[in-house]
């Protein structure tokens, strides 16, 4: 079951959302996401991962396009 489970967002909108293409820092984001709604961080919910990808962008240096 779990390898076909996806988070509510994928790399594609964590990219449009800091207007950047593939990258270490994409990566980086797409797995803290995955590793914190499987360890019950966050819920598998948009809103949550949501807010999770901006804070974890901006540790990163990014800024939302």
């Amino acid at each position: 079951r779990i390898r076909n489970w996806q988070p509510p967002i994928d790399g594609q909108q964590i990219m449009d959302m800091f207007g950047i293409g593939p990258s270490r820092e994409i990566g980086e984001i797409k797995t803290a996401l995955k590793d914190a709604i499987l360890d019950g961080v966050i819920t598998n919910e948009y809103e949550e991962a949501y807010k999770f990808v901006l804070e974890k962008g901006k540790q990163l240096g990014l800024q939302k396009q």
